[in-house]
């Protein structure tokens, strides 16, 4: 069974909605609503978290967290409208992605990884030790483990790929396992599974996302 810690911010999406949809539309904008309008505004900003503890991935320093800021301390994530307008505006990022938590039971023993978008190892240059990353095309009930849940929990069985095992209360197929190094955007996660096919099960997925977008190499954060 899945648990999650969802609450509804309908007010601020909707906001952001009708940001979004009107011409023009770009993070610098939004940002400087929280001179006018104090720091309880819903506003784009762009946070760099990742100097502050550099990763396994490629090009960490050019990473960018996209989010709404509710306060000066809360911080929220994008709906699936919001991400999609991200990512068409290819004049700031080159690539974008998303992905959400996920606490579950992995072979009955409570496991933390993430669903993410289809590019979520292409754009973080995460390297595949066996098996596949998630594809575009995975809309059915897949999963990547990590190095540390395959050894843990699987016993670094080298026959792994293919097999099926239970997450919750649903049968997932392991498509891949990762290289060691490799932990994602997460903090020692245990698998990651493809957002849009637990998108049509699982509806509240589309929104709180954590939106990661890679500046484009011409484009400085300030005029981002």
């Amino acid at each position: 069974m899945f648990t999650w810690a969802e609450t509804t911010f309908q007010d601020f999406r909707y906001a952001l909605r009708t940001v979004i949809k009107r011409p023009g539309f770009s993070v610098a904008a939004v940002s400087t609503l929280k001179k006018d309008t104090g720091l309880n505004t819903a506003f784009f900003t762009i946070l760099n978290t990742f100097v502050l503890r550099p990763m396994a991935v490629r090009d960490p320093y050019s990473l960018y967290q996209v989010g709404l800021r509710l306060t000066r301390t809360a911080e929220w994530g994008l709906s699936s409208e919001a991400l999609t307008a991200l990512r068409e505006r290819t004049d700031i990022f080159s690539e974008v992605l998303a992905s959400r938590e996920l606490f579950t039971n992995l072979e009955g023993r409570v496991a933390r990884g993430a669903i993410v978008t289809e590019n979520y190892f292409s754009m973080l240059g995460g390297r595949i030790a066996i098996g596949r990353p998630i594809q575009s095309d995975d809309m059915e009930a897949v999963l990547v483990l990590s190095d540390r849940a395959w050894r843990q929990r699987f016993a670094a069985d080298q026959g792994i790929v293919g097999q099926t095992v239970m997450m919750g209360q649903r049968r997932v197929v392991v498509i891949g396992v990762a290289a060691p190094e490799f932990e994602g955007l997460e903090r020692m996660p245990d698998f990651w599974a493809p957002l849009e096919g637990w998108r049509r099960t699982v509806t509240a997925i589309s929104s709180n996302l954590g939106v990661v977008g890679r500046l484009r190499k011409e484009m400085t954060v300030r005029r981002a």
